[in-house]
């Protein structure tokens, strides 16, 4: 057995222990996230990354880096002193500990991952900044956040093709662009819906986004890729939607960017 095998073993052993209470009894209620748009800037960047050429060591990857996103949560609740100390401490161990033993097996593999890590360091602490002072919804704390995620892409990335290049950077830009879009998009449908100034700004994001990428790189794939984030802006932005409504345009949106993206770089690698 290699040590990812022994890695993945003790991992759950730990969680089976850490999971059950006093009493001997399972803890069923999983303490997950509620950012539901959180989930597709955790997947979609390490999904690009992984396209390149997927690799056992993702498996161990992922999970450490899901984990890890878990973990962030009850931190984030122990910082801001709310709520049973307790019992975030214990969901902080339950996936913290799975999420440092993988994320180390990677690491003992791909050493220059550190630098990635370390990247992140000065985000999470803006992050925090943010937590404390309650304002988690800032839309430069969403920026940070998107900044921050990206990096799975570049680590998934670095995985694939073991060693630095210009994909890891690829990755990292055409994710946060993305993303970015999208925080303008549900700001206008939810927080911002009446400010027509915001409107306006999403709106010049998104026509200059395209833009950009057309001028800039001239590649039909990665152009393709944004422009249904600049319709949906402008055909939709302001209008009475249900949450529900806006989550959905939103998942259909983010898969026809991922299909975009992974055919542009088929096209890159097929050159």
């Amino acid at each position: 057995m290699n040590i990812t095998g022994i890695a993945f073993i003790f991992c759950y052993s730990i969680v089976g222990v850490i999971s059950f209470n006093q009493r001997g009894e399972w803890m069923m209620k999983l303490l997950l996230p509620r950012e539901h748009g959180a989930w597709a800037m955790l997947i979609i960047p390490f999904l690009i990354g992984l396209s390149l050429n997927p690799t056992w060591m993702h498996l161990p990857l992922f999970l450490g880096w899901f984990l890890l996103y878990l973990a962030l949560n009850p931190l984030m609740m122990l910082i801001k002193k709310k709520g049973d100390s307790r019992f975030y401490t214990r969901w902080l161990l339950i996936y913290g500990i799975p999420a440092t033993i993988l994320l180390f097996v990677v690491v003992f593999q791909y050493p220059a991952l550190v630098w990635a890590g370390l990247a992140t360091i000065p985000l999470f602490i803006i992050n925090v900044f943010f937590a404390r002072k309650n304002r988690e919804r800032n839309f430069w704390n969403d920026v940070v956040a998107i900044f921050e995620m990206a990096v799975g892409g570049v680590a998934s990335a670095y995985v694939a093709l073991g060693h630095w290049s210009m994909f890891q950077v690829y990755v990292w830009i055409v994710s946060v662009l993305f993303f970015l879009g999208t925080v303008f998009f549900v700001k206008t449908m939810i927080r911002e819906k009446r400010n027509v100034k915001f409107r306006y700004l999403s709106w010049g994001y998104h026509i200059l986004l395209v833009a950009g990428v057309g001028l800039f790189t001239g590649q039909v794939w990665l152009i393709l890729a944004y422009v249904p984030s600049m319709l949906r802006a402008i055909i939709v932005g302001g209008r009475n939607l249900t949450p529900l409504q806006v989550g959905l345009m939103e998942i259909g949106n983010t898969l026809l960017f991922t299909i975009f993206v992974l055919c542009d770089i088929y096209h890159i690698l097929s050159l």
